[in-house]
């Protein structure tokens, strides 16, 4: 709709031409990806899949995975085309600039469900072929993609498996909304206006620095005073310039009294009207002067919330990506079909501050410590104390099976005899002496490399 491409063009102007506006967008992006994601596969040739598409010099992940977070706040919706190699399934994005969608189609019988995205037509988009030499913009006529969705087709050879022609993401958009909303949308008149403000109050600081020389003189009449006028006018004073006159002249410099100081508190109050809009502190924006510790602390607890609600939401937009390459990759059988291959994958977005690392860390220190008094006096069962700390080590942005690291565990000798045990079977299988000494340490053996 007009409206949209209207805020959308706003909202990109001021993004580049408002230091307010710039720092509201910018701001979410830092706390939400910081210094970038991470991600792990459980399965190592699916690990593979993604380090190759991840370090793509197309897709180049490491470095506009920035942008992708950005944008996603600044246009309030993204969307990639695809390109896949016919024969690896290798997956390559584009990028088609929100301006460039005429409509978002949902499913009939959901809303919720994006079925396609209508490109308008005569714009210009970039095609991107296989050589990157050869990548060229074109004005194409109206065309439907269809947005990456779940075949649910069993007769389709790609049944259960992600297919379409694009990703569609969007944010701040309700569940009937087709379309998403920049973060700065509901704030673009109250930016404008705080914009003016500052304008005004500039001008008015021009006004207060600069004066008036009232010269006044005694018993003077009307050509005298004429003859005064044109002398100054012909030979103004200069700064530091001397007056010499007798007491029937006075020089007296005039400055204007406009109350600069009720204009301030004015200014003050859209900003902070603008800064509540966004969710975000007034002293992470510079206005420091009625903020202590407490206050500040208890000011992040519901801007780390909404932050956070967003970091959900990016991590979804990267997992929703691997799993679509990771699906392109078995299709084109670059990766077996079967239940032995672990398509999991976890991607891993940076915390907010040391702060939540220093908790999380504490936290889990007091977990291990109340768990071990606990099992000890059989409260729990080693299930559930795996299960305890595998939460808290989500904290750091480690995934952990509880049953895996029971497993695991059990393996591992619990005493310097079965070490000692372990370690003679190990000398024994390889056809040597024992080489274990009465502390319970192996001895080097010949042949074998020595271990700590």
């Amino acid at each position: 709709p007009p409206a949209h491409d209207r805020n959308l063009r706003i909202a990109y102007f001021l993004y580049v031409t408002n230091p307010m506006a710039h720092r509201i967008i910018e701001t979410v992006k830092d706390f939400v990806i910081g210094d970038g994601a991470g991600y792990h596969a459980k399965d190592e040739r699916v690990q593979k899949v993604l380090d190759k598409f991840w370090n793509d010099p197309v897709n180049h992940m490491d470095i506009k995975q920035f942008n992708k977070v950005k944008e996603l706040g600044l246009y309030g919706e993204q969307i990639y085309p695809v390109f896949i190699n016919e024969f690896t399934g290798h997956v390559r994005l584009g990028y088609i600039d929100p301006l460039n969608v005429d409509q978002v189609i949902p499913d009939p019988g959901n809303p919720e469900v994006i079925r396609s995205i209508v490109l308008k037509t005569g714009k210009e988009v970039l095609v991107r072929e296989r050589n990157p030499a050869t990548h060229r913009l074109v004005t194409v006529p109206k065309k439907e993609l269809k947005v990456i969705h779940m075949d649910s087709n069993p007769r389709s050879p790609s049944y259960g498996r992600l297919v379409g022609e694009c990703f569609y993401f969007a944010v701040n958009g309700v569940s009937n909304a087709t379309r998403g909303f920049s973060d700065l949308t509901h704030l673009l008149e109250w930016i404008d206006i705080y914009d003016q403000l500052l304008f005004a109050h500039m001008e008015r600081l021009n006004y207060l620095r600069a004066f008036v020389w009232d010269i006044q003189i005694e018993g003077a009449g009307k050509e005298e005073i004429k003859l005064k006028k044109k002398e100054l006018q012909m030979n103004p004073p200069k700064a530091g310039a001397w007056m010499v006159h007798n007491e029937k002249e006075k020089w007296s410099a005039v400055t204007p009294d406009l109350k600069a100081t009720e204009h301030t508190e004015e200014e003050r109050k859209v900003k902070a009207y603008i800064l509540g809009g966004a969710g975000l502190p007034p002293h992470w924006f510079g206005e420091g002067e009625d903020v202590n510790r407490a206050t500040a602390l208890a000011m992040d607890t519901p801007v780390f919330r909404m932050l956070r609600a967003r970091q959900r939401y990016v991590r979804f937009m990267f997992e929703h990506i691997f799993r679509f390459a990771v699906d392109q990759a078995i299709l084109k059988k670059v990766l077996p079909d079967g239940e032995e291959l672990v398509t999991d994958v976890h991607v891993v977005l940076p915390e907010f501050s040391a702060k939540d690392e220093t908790q999380a860390s504490q936290t889990l220190l007091n977990l291990v410590n109340a768990l071990t008094v606990a099992r000890s006096q059989n409260w729990i069962s080693d299930e559930t104390a795996a299960k305890l700390i595998a939460l808290v080590a989500g904290k750091f942005g480690m995934e952990l099976d509880a049953e895996e690291e029971i497993t695991r565990a059990l393996a591992i000798p619990a005493n310097a005899e079965e070490f000692k045990a372990a370690i003679e079977k190990i000398i024994q299988g390889h056809g040597a002496t024992s080489g274990v000494r009465d502390d319970g340490s192996p001895e080097s053996v010949p042949g074998q490399a020595q271990r700590t």
